[in-house]
């Protein structure tokens, strides 16, 4: 089928990319809406704070082991009904959630809603690079992250006024609200992207062929490595910057969020700068620029960590330029790693995912082996992250000799 006929399939107009946002927002949103309700859980199941912490680590696992179900089924059955039942999926997690009476149905009910976001996420990646390439692919995931930023600035402000209003109950029976009401938009909105004889073909076999095909193509596993880490850099930086505001740096919490929230419109704005420069550049030359400036931005970071000048206000302008760097990095890399994986768009974007999750799930981890202070650990986990994001993506380029990087180039096709 021709990308013609493809695009008409998709039908991306301004709504349909508002829908495919919140598609794309699903999982992140689910997350940061949750975040004020944890002393409220911790008190309402009389637990510890690590035992409440664990109903996030769950949705997490659930997110990744979603998008590498979901998203080779799409593959070989196509996008939209998985889609539509991914979708219920989330809606009956949610409203479990919603009347859990002990922690383990809360923890069941958190995995049950993120396979159900995973669908919903990797399936919208994948309906994309069905029918688009290229630059335009690599705008078109750009503004679904701009879509997404804005969701993560709202959820917690939501979140919070719900736990103070009402109850923690409530955020899951909005959240239930909020799936249906992308059910019905779904149902009524998207077509079928990836036609019956585009499908991949076979069972087991089929799956396993595909499997060595990616594992195969060095770039797209070095492409993976990079946003995987690129990903964790950004979570090491939103997870410990509360720690160093509000413990370390004595900060109310409503001053840090406004300072979370001064950040994501950074990224907004240089997202927008970034669909700007797509029209100019390669996705490939983007990247190539802004992950040693990430490496820099972050080595800065630790050094003046180590040598206590790293103010509250320097932090705060270090972390607004951080954040939007990463607006020219994430959705650049994602629309080179599902080029590569264009033959199987569902699985490449199922692994993307995994890599993605998977890697952010370590940076407690490795904030807790670097030590120190708040501000030390931040700093130093958020530099190991942005050099082995930077490394991967180096080898990837070589690999391309001269193919890329030119003005107007694109990703290459899988070969």
């Amino acid at each position: 089928m021709s990308n013609h006929q493809n695009n008409n399939a998709l039908g991306l107009g301004l709504g349909m990319l508002l829908l495919f946002g919140l598609l794309v927002s699903i999982g992140a949103a689910t997350t940061d809406i949750y975040f004020p309700a944890l002393p409220s859980l911790q008190a309402f199941f009389e637990v510890d704070a690590p035992a409440v912490q664990t109903t996030l680590s769950v949705f997490l696992v659930g997110l990744a082991c979603g998008q590498i179900l979901f998203g080779p089924l799409s593959d070989r059955y196509g996008r939209r009904q998985l889609l539509l039942g991914g979708l219920v999926l989330f809606i009956v997690g949610s409203l479990l959630a919603a009347v859990s009476p002990q922690l383990w149905v809360l923890l069941c009910a958190r995995f049950i809603q993120a396979m159900g976001a995973a669908a919903a996420v990797v399936i919208t990646r994948a309906m994309v690079t069905d029918c688009f390439t290229g630059q335009q692919a690599a705008r078109i995931h750009g503004l679904l992250m701009q879509i997404m930023a804005a969701a993560t600035i709202v959820a917690p402000v939501i979140g919070g006024w719900i736990v103070g209003a009402y109850n923690w109950q409530t955020i899951f029976f909005l959240l239930a609200l909020f799936g249906f009401c992308c059910l019905v938009a779904a149902w009524m909105k998207t077509k079928e992207t990836l036609p019956v004889e585009a499908r991949a073909a076979g069972g087991l076999n089929n799956l396993l062929h595909s499997w060595g095909q990616l594992a195969r193509n060095r770039r797209f596993l070095l492409l993976v490595l990079s946003s995987g880490f690129t990903m964790a850099a950004m979570y090491a930086v939103m997870m410990g910057s509360a720690f160093v505001y509000v413990d370390q740096f004595d900060w109310s919490a409503s001053n840090y969020g406004l300072l979370y929230g001064g950040t994501t419109v950074c990224f907004i704005t240089a997202a927008w700068a970034n669909d700007l420069a797509l029209r100019r550049y390669s996705p490939w030359r983007l990247i190539a620029w802004a992950l040693p400036f990430q490496l820099l931005i972050c080595a800065v970071m630790a050094v003046a960590a180590v040598v206590d000048v790293l103010t509250p206000a320097i932090l705060a302008v270090a972390l607004c330029i951080l954040m939007a760097n990463v607006a020219f990095v994430h959705g650049n890399l994602v629309a080179a790693v599902l080029e590569e994986a264009r033959a199987v768009p569902g699985l490449g974007a199922g692994l993307l995912g995994v890599a993605q999750y998977g890697m952010s799930a370590f940076t407690p981890l490795a904030a807790q082996l670097a030590g120190g202070t708040a501000l030390f650990s931040m700093t130093l986990s958020t530099l190991a992250f942005a050099v082995l994001a930077l490394l991967p993506f180096a080898f990837a380029r070589r690999s391309l000799g001269d193919a890329v990087g030119g003005v107007g180039g694109h990703s290459p096709e899988v070969q």
